[in-house]
């Protein structure tokens, strides 16, 4: 079932209304920053309340990630600070027992997309960082901006 787009016109506030009093009502320490659309939604209202909220970004080093771009233009934008944080196959290997303990669950999808909010969630904690942001989900609902 598809929505007209005048439905969508009519939506949008209250969408709105309601992101902004959940990032209100649940403001967190720091952020696990990505360029999904879901991130940059909830950035884009955390920044509002706490603009020098810090901002971790994980990289696989034996990758070639699509939305770097997409963060760099974000964080100018928003006047994030942010850093990036860039792992590598030891720290998968190293820390793959411990992701299949905290999902409590062996399914390699899950592990290979917990992997890196596992390794973020443990540097913001050692930072001292206890409550982060972070989205997921919206992006594989809707598409990603990139080809």
């Amino acid at each position: 079932m598809a929505l007209d787009p005048k439905e969508y016109v009519n939506l949008l506030p209250q969408v709105k209304t309601l992101i902004n009093k959940v990032v209100q009502k649940n403001m967190a320490d720091g952020f696990l920053f990505s360029a999904g659309t879901d991130t940059q939604i909830i950035a884009y209202e955390a920044v509002k309340y706490k603009p020098a909220i810090p901002c971790l970004t994980m990289a696989f080093k034996h990758g070639t990630p699509k939305d770097t771009e997409y963060v760099k233009k974000m964080v100018a934008l928003l006047k994030l600070k942010q850093e990036t944080h860039v792992f590598d196959r030891d720290d998968v290997i190293a820390n793959a027992p411990k992701v299949v303990e905290a999902l409590k669950k062996y399914d390699p999808m899950e592990i290979r997309n917990s992997m890196p909010v596992f390794i973020g969630l443990t540097l913001l904690k050692e930072k001292g960082i206890k409550t982060v942001f972070t989205g997921d989900g919206l992006d594989e609902l809707f598409g990603y901006p990139w080809p």
